[in-house]
């Protein structure tokens, strides 16, 4: 699920409960449906998780880098060491 449980639970009308019990019970019949499968054929779904989930998060290191660096380039961050961000937060 990629949308945030606040959009679902208002786009179905359920409680943050009753959606988490909903995904719960979707995700449960989803590891039945595994257990179904051969274990070659389990290794092998295990296998394109793995790598889609890789993907993902590359995108995501890729979207949030930019982020950054458009960030940065209109002078809303900085850069230093850890010391020097320790210094800032105490003078806040």
């Amino acid at each position: 699920m990629q949308d945030s449980p606040g959009v679902l639970k208002m786009a179905l009308g359920l409680s943050l409960e009753e959606l988490m019990e909903a995904t719960q019970s979707h995700l449960d019949q989803i590891l039945d449906e595994i257990a179904l499968l051969s274990l070659e054929d389990q290794e092998i779904l295990l296998n394109i998780v793995k790598q889609r989930h890789i993907e993902r998060r590359r995108e995501q290191i890729l979207k949030d880098s930019r982020e950054t660096m458009r960030t940065y380039r209109k002078g809303l961050a900085k850069k230093g060491t850890v010391d020097d961000l320790m210094k800032d937060m105490e003078s806040d």
